[in-house]
């Protein structure tokens, strides 16, 4: 019963999920605005764990999926393997627009729809997936609840893991919109990410006024402490406004600015003051990468 409840609440949820992505988005405009102003940039590589439809949508050139739409939307691992051209993303747990056809030789394979309003996936009529140690969990077109290790062993999603690890390891700078550090096994992409490069890393996130700065011995934001962990960077060496002792983030907030690593060699920046505030400063997010 849990299990066919599990594959009922997948389907649902993407019904769901499909139906939000063709209203109008609200602030769609700010969006587009940083990512073109990032793709002036940089070689623009997106890497998401959301299941919307947002970035693939709000991204002002054409972006290169794995998925051929010109041949029913089949995946083919080299468009992302041998890619040679910018943008690409990754929708690492899957997308609305991932689907599954039973009209196809391979019952379960995820192929793309670009048309959101009309989809075959059905879990719940689908055989489940049986790991080893005798897990079973949904066939479904996205990766959800636990398990995440055993789900992501199909295509695409195997391809996408590699080429992010590969991404990774090319970058000249990661920048994380909204992201929590909480799965692991996206974590490890980056765990010898501190090279001879020194490379910049900048997170855009939303706190409260009065959540503590980073400097605050290592007291503020849960997600910003997770990252100082990941990146290896000590909360002492942070600074909010040339200031490193313990205060909140409200001043931070209220001008629109970072928190910062002063040691040149653990490049790091925290913004607080939520997605839209930055991407109605461009500018600002782009400075961190100077």
């Amino acid at each position: 019963m849990l299990r066919h409840l599990g594959q009922h609440l997948v389907d649902s949820l993407l019904d769901a999920l499909r139906k939000q992505c063709q209203e109008p988005a609200p602030h769609f405009a700010e969006l587009k605005n940083l990512l073109a102003a990032l793709a002036e940039e940089f070689d623009v590589a997106l890497v998401t764990t959301n299941y919307d439809d947002l970035l693939y949508c709000a991204f002002p050139q054409g972006i290169e999926t794995g998925f051929d739409l010109g041949n029913n939307g089949v995946f083919c691992q080299d468009r992302i393997l041998r890619r040679a051209t910018w943008p690409c993303i990754l929708h690492l747990h899957g997308s609305v627009h991932f689907d599954m056809d039973q009209r196809r030789d391979d019952f379960h394979a995820i192929h793309w729809r670009e048309d959101l309003t009309r989809f075959h996936q059905n879990s719940f009529g689908r055989n489940p997936q049986h790991a080893v140690e005798g897990n079973v969990f949904p066939t479904s077109s996205i990766i959800a609840g636990y398990g995440k290790t055993i789900q992501i062993q199909r295509f695409p999603f195997r391809t996408y893991y590699s080429e992010l690890d590969r991404l990774v390891y090319g970058s000249d700078a990661a920048l994380f919109l909204g992201y929590g550090f909480n799965d692991v096994h996206l974590n490890n992409a980056f765990a010898d990410y501190r090279d001879s490069r020194n490379r910049p890393v900048v997170m855009i996130d939303k706190a409260p006024d009065n959540t503590l700065t980073l400097c605050s011995f290592g007291e503020g934001h849960e997600t910003a402490r997770r990252a100082l962990q990941i990146f290896h960077t000590p909360f002492h060496q942070m600074s909010a406004l040339g200031k490193n002792y313990p205060d909140t983030v409200k001043d931070l907030i209220a001008k629109t600015e970072f928190e910062r690593c002063v040691d040149p060699a653990l490049r790091l920046s925290f913004w607080y003051n939520g997605m839209l505030e930055a991407c109605r400063n461009p500018d600002k997010v782009l400075r961190e990468f100077v």
